[in-house]
């Protein structure tokens, strides 16, 4: 996607966000000791990229936590809502913490652009309220490599009315954003990363990874991997070449946007092709194609 002037804020299609708020007195120290970021470091206002682990770092789910003043927020992608709550349900022993699901009362949109709908800047690691028709929306913005994409959450006639009201809109795609996703890396649990993964094999370490918070759970691993720099295979963005190649241990591709550009996708690759810069990729035909690595482009191999 080329880029858009200052003042246009592309929106594109976003069938489902999970959105999840988690209230009462221990629910920042509760999240902290449950997620791989420092929680206990947001200020009201801001948010950050997180993977929930079991005690083994194997992935759970990823997404964004908004810390507020009498709430704080989880947001993701869709592939594990019941999952996470089933499971951070199981620690809530004594801890005044209630999560509850607020997925199925509100709809979403994704967008990337210097100025968000309401005209002000859209900052990566912020979230706001806009106001509009009586209603509210709620922004998150997030650090997507490149570019700053925001998601907004509101009732449909909330959304409707924002879209309305704003002046710098350009219409976009869900395959367009599903490009964008790809390219950014930004995996779906359960299809992309599942709990065979640790969240290192992820590579978003800069971005949802604190190695220096302190104790939480699947922490001992996650400082192991990084201290003796064991990692053997990443979630790769990869470009599909026409060549097919004969490779038993292929990648399997498990994410595949073919418009608006070359194929792209998303495998988990061996560190090995990522220092080469190329791999073997299966895809859901069966058939092995030449990839060429787009990104992490920053892992050595062993």
């Amino acid at each position: 996607m080329t880029s858009a002037p200052d003042s246009e804020f592309t929106v594109f299609p976003l069938p489902h966000l999970v959105r999840m708020r988690v209230t009462g007195t221990d629910r920042v120290r509760f999240l902290h000791n449950f997620c791989t970021a420092d929680v206990n470091g947001l200020a009201e206002g801001t948010a950050c990229e997180a993977f929930f682990t079991n005690v083994k770092a194997r992935i759970i789910a990823h997404g964004w936590i908004l810390a507020g003043r009498s709430a704080h927020e989880i947001w993701m992608l869709p592939g594990c809502e019941k999952r996470l709550l089933d499971h951070l349900n199981r620690y809530i022993i004594t801890e005044d913490v209630v999560l509850e699901s607020l997925s199925a009362d509100q709809a979403a949109l994704a967008g990337c652009g210097r100025a968000a709908p309401d005209g002000q800047p859209a900052e990566a690691g912020s979230w706001r309220d806009i106001s509009v028709a009586g209603e509210t929306v709620r922004l998150l913005s997030v650090d997507w490599g490149d570019r700053t994409m925001s998601f907004l959450s509101g009732t449909p006639t909330a959304l409707d009315a924002l879209m309305a009201a704003s002046k710098n809109i350009v219409r976009g795609s869900e395959a367009a954003f599903e490009r964008q996703r790809i390219l950014a890396r930004v995996p779906l649990i359960g299809q992309d990363l599942t709990d065979a993964h640790l969240a290192p094999e992820a590579f978003r370490d800069r971005l949802a990874i604190s190695y220096t918070k302190g104790c939480y759970l699947g922490q001992e691993p996650i400082a192991r991997l990084d201290a003796l720099g064991q990692i053997q295979r990443v979630l790769a963005c990869v470009e599909i070449r026409p060549d097919f190649v004969d490779a038993a241990d292929a990648a399997e591709l498990t994410s595949l946007c073919d418009a608006d550009g070359p194929p792209v996708g998303l495998a988990v690759v061996r560190v090995p092709c990522v220092a080469a810069g190329t791999a073997a990729v299966r895809l859901s035909d069966g058939t092995v194609h030449q990839a060429i690595v787009r990104s992490p482009d920053r892992v050595s191999a062993p």
